[in-house]
């Protein structure tokens, strides 16, 4: 477990990092601690596995405590589940999130992110709200994932039309339990550099994109790779409410290990941002290497990707939520004496609705499918072809309103319009602000992970 020690040391660095900035900030302005607990039933059919049908009733009980200063805001996130089942064994789920943001000048911004927790991959599909639903492939794996994440982000304004940003971060994934035969273990690191010229409307630029991936996907040996591109992108606010990315690019995958081959390809994504107060909307498209959000295991896939949170009714307090999207993926194997995986498909639509009849009660109501096609092929699959519909209701109590946002990602807009969002409409499951899904954006599928300002 020579990883875990590593990205255990870099976790407590963080948090030391963490503390020394928040202690040295100017005078407190708010320290806030809210606790929160949901009870909701699931009821779920898969295919493929054997009991198909299962019903479940998790308690998910959760701390959130909230700092924040003129300069900084710091929030830590400690959330428990436990389920009991009709026909699996019982389990337990432990997770703790980190987000803060600085002002360390009136030009400069830094974001930092610690994540560490175990969960099944079944609940790390239910835990969360509809729109961070993780996007990717469902890994052949059974027992406990444990997940690590450290993200850093700096960025700079060098004059009012000059930014420069910096993104770094790391996951180590591993099962806890599982049989040596459906073992997984994982460690991915990236890091981007950027440099945008801005005008009034529209921003250009260009991004230099490193990693460093190593996976053990049992039954397959252990895997190098070095992914490196290099990506020019266009930025435009269309309106005071819509915004538009285009990145397009070439990337190059090579590898340490012997007798490997060289991989070269595209890199292309377009991206459109709707925010309007508190209706966030986000389509995503994209070609060329990612990591599977589940086990870090760098793909090559085409990937779509819809995510939207809007109030259906402010009269009534009722917010919708919902997360869509398609990926055409293939584990990237460089080495010429192994048999390549098959390529997969994965589809996966998750749409909630939650009623919140007073500030402290939510009523929730969530409907999740997944179906995942394996293409055939002789190389061994480690992404099996499976279908799962889940049915999820439940309650959530929360001991006092929690607005407070912590960024996660610098601006998206070139005017930076959306930097002020710093507050949430509530803290319904199906919103951002979930108990299990933070509204600073941990549960996203790149948790831990500040994002590109592009």
């Amino acid at each position: 477990m020579a990883w875990t020690r590593r990205v255990l040391a870099i976790c407590a660095a963080l948090l030391a990092l963490l503390a020394l900035l928040t202690l040295a900030s100017p005078a407190r302005a708010q320290t806030t601690l809210t606790e929160r607990a949901r009870v909701q039933g699931i009821y779920s059919y898969q295919t493929g596995t054997i009991p198909p049908e299962d019903i479940a009733v998790q308690v998910v009980p959760e701390l959130s405590l909230v700092d924040v200063t003129k300069r900084s805001q710091l929030r830590a996130t400690y959330t428990f589940a436990a389920g009991v089942h009709s026909t699996l064994p019982a389990d337990i789920s432990n997770r703790l999130v980190l987000n803060s943001a600085f002002d360390l000048s009136k030009r400069t911004s830094l974001l930092l992110s610690a994540e560490a927790g175990h969960t099944t991959v079944t609940n790390s599909l239910v835990l969360g709200s509809p729109s961070n639903v993780p996007a990717g492939a469902i890994p052949l794996t059974i027992g406990q994932l444990f997940t690590s994440r450290v993200g850093e982000g700096v960025s700079w304004e060098a004059s009012p039309r000059m930014r420069f940003t910096q993104l770094a971060d790391a996951t180590y994934i591993t099962t806890l339990n599982a049989p040596p035969a459906l073992s997984v273990e994982a460690y991915l690191a990236n890091a981007v550099l950027s440099l945008d010229r801005a005008w009034p409307a529209d921003a250009v630029g260009i991004d230099l994109r490193g990693g460093y991936a190593v996976s053990h996907i049992a039954p397959l040996p252990t895997s190098r790779l070095v992914p490196m591109a290099l990506t020019p992108h266009w930025r435009h606010d269309i309106s005071r409410t819509l915004t538009a990315l285009f990145v397009a690019g070439a990337t190059v995958v090579v590898s340490p290990d012997p007798d490997t081959r060289t991989l070269a390809g595209p890199f292309a994504q377009a991206t459109f941002g709707y925010l309007l107060d508190d209706s966030t909307f986000d389509l995503t498209g994209s070609v060329g290497p990612t990591a599977n959000a589940l086990t870090a295991q760098l793909i090559y896939a085409d990937q779509v990707m819809l995510r939207a949170t809007t109030a259906l009714s402010v009269e009534h307090h009722v917010v919708g939520s919902a997360g869509v999207g398609y990926t055409h993926g293939s584990v990237i194997e460089l080495r010429r004496n192994v048999v390549p995986q098959p390529d997969f498909d994965a589809f996966i639509a998750d749409t909630g609705v939650t009623w919140s009849p007073t500030p402290a009660v939510d009523l929730f109501v969530r409907y999740q499918y997944v179906d995942q096609l394996t293409a055939s092929g002789i190389g061994v699959a480690t992404t099996p072809a499976l279908q799962r519909h889940a049915v999820i209701i439940g309650i959530q109590l929360s001991a006092r309103p929690d607005p407070i946002r912590v960024p996660t990602r610098f601006p998206q807009r070139v005017d930076r319009g959306d930097a002020s969002v710093g507050t949430s409409a509530g803290t319904s499951p199906s919103s951002p602000s979930s108990s299990g899904a933070p509204s600073d954006g941990a549960s996203d599928g790149a948790s831990g992970s500040p994002e590109p300002s592009q």
